[in-house]
């Protein structure tokens, strides 16, 4: 027997609750992450600004490929996540935001994630993914050919096809009004992710369509190489803390804190990154020497 629909009325009356269950969920994921139940969260990551059609997906695949730069895919997306992972993916941001910072990331505490820029408004309402994404960068991909761009996105709607492993809904049939419609789509797509990068004053890494098509491998190396410059500044700081340490140490003769300094330097490499709680021990370690 189905259960009856809940009026829109009753809908609206469980909306506070269902609030307070989503924050009661992410508070109950915090306690156990931090008595180490739960998987480590990536603290360093970036986003995908996609645009329909650009090759994005193509993209997304050479990239996890490597295992060592995220495995980025729309994760924004929830009834895209539900066809493919199952209805049980969540709606709630936040818990999106976790299986980022965790599906999403690769061992070395990468994450990665692809948006297309209507999916920002979308996800407006619950979080804000630039600031609840730490440590965020920006790879921008677009296709020089908006001509082919449109008339690949008319045809996707119409078929129901937008990769490989969706089954096909409708015929493919030449419209020029669909083509013109998308042309203006992509546009607007484009105007959003000029708009935000302009308000967060971003520089992102900006990507070709027919760049990966040429030379596929190279657009994977530029990513990589620009994505391990532009936290060097946390490199710098980390290795000024360390000779300060260090310093503090032979002048001391505490040679037991040499110890603690050393597990700080392993911690480092075994995660391969300067981040965040890396700089946040030794920070604490240099303020106990003093």
């Amino acid at each position: 027997m189905k259960r009856p629909r809940k009026s829109p009325r009753a809908k609206r009356r469980l909306r506070p609750f269902r609030a307070i269950r989503a924050a009661a969920r992410r508070c109950c994921r915090n306690i156990a992450r931090r008595l180490g139940l739960g998987p480590a969260l990536a603290n360093r990551g970036y986003m995908i600004c996609a645009v329909s059609r650009s090759g994005s997906t193509y993209l997304c695949e050479l990239l996890a490929s490597t295992l060592a730069l995220g495995n980025p895919n729309e994760y924004f997306n929830t009834a895209g996540r539900r066809r493919r992972m199952g209805p049980s993916y969540p709606a709630d941001g936040f818990a999106q935001i976790d299986i980022i910072r965790t599906i999403g990331a690769t061992s070395n505490g990468i994450y990665a994630v692809k948006v297309i820029g209507p999916q920002l408004a979308r996800i407006a309402s619950s979080i804000d993914p630039f600031r609840d994404l730490p440590n965020l960068s920006f790879v921008r991909i677009h296709r020089r050919d908006i001509l082919g761009q449109a008339i690949s996105l008319a045809r996707a709607r119409q078929t129901g096809r937008f990769i490989t492993s969706d089954q096909q809904r409708g015929a493919p049939a030449y419209s020029q009004g669909q083509i013109r419609h998308a042309i203006q789509s992509i546009r607007q797509q484009e105007a959003i992710w000029d708009e935000t990068m302009a308000r967060l004053a971003a520089q992102p890494l900006v990507v070709a369509y027919e760049e990966i098509l040429s030379d596929a491998q190279h657009v994977v190396d530029r990513i990589a190489t620009f994505f391990s410059c532009i936290n060097r500044q946390f490199e710098i700081l980390f290795q000024t803390l360390l000779t300060n340490i260090i310093s503090k140490i032979l002048r001391t003769q505490r040679y037991f804190d040499l110890l603690l300094v050393t597990t700080v330097i392993m911690n480092a490499c075994i995660n391969d990154t300067f981040y965040c709680h890396t700089l946040k021990r030794a920070f604490l370690l240099d303020l106990l020497l003093d």
